[in-house]
């Protein structure tokens, strides 16, 4: 029994290690819900968990607008206005990047996408092992 768990153990160091997980930034299931610029943040962060990102209210300002979101390990969803350009960069170390229909998954995926208008985010995603997916809100 002593050495399953010292086995165990060693297993969690490893995938801490390798997908760099700080459970100090939260653990759980997080929903944020933004419809002005002024309650956007900067950055947003969650160790373990599933975190949602609805902008799909939000009255962007004309000019870019820049998020960064990072989950270690769990699941990242973006939900865009209509009429805002993406453009930014996505990334799973194991795991799925979903860049409005620009998909990339496996071993450290990526998705990196250019984009001018009027009103545009740039949005700086990672998830150490899970998902990224960034879709637009249907009117």
């Amino acid at each position: 029994m002593a050495t399953l768990v010292a086995l165990l153990a060693i297993a969690v160091g490893a995938f801490v290690a390798v997908f760099d997980v700080h459970p100090g930034r939260g653990i759980g299931d997080r929903q944020y819900v933004v419809t002005t610029p002024q309650e956007l943040r900067d950055e947003y962060r969650l160790g373990i968990g599933s975190m949602e990102l609805d902008l799909s209210r939000m009255r962007f300002p004309v000019g870019v607008t820049h998020v960064d979101a990072r989950i270690d390990v769990g699941d990242l969803q973006v939900i865009l206005p209509p009429g805002v350009t993406l453009r930014g960069y996505g990334e799973a170390k194991a795991g799925r990047v979903d860049f409005l229909g620009n998909v990339d998954d496996g071993w450290n995926s990526d998705v990196d996408l250019g984009g001018i208008g009027a009103r545009v985010l740039d949005l700086t995603a990672h998830v150490g092992a899970g998902s990224i997916r960034v879709e637009r809100a249907v009117p």
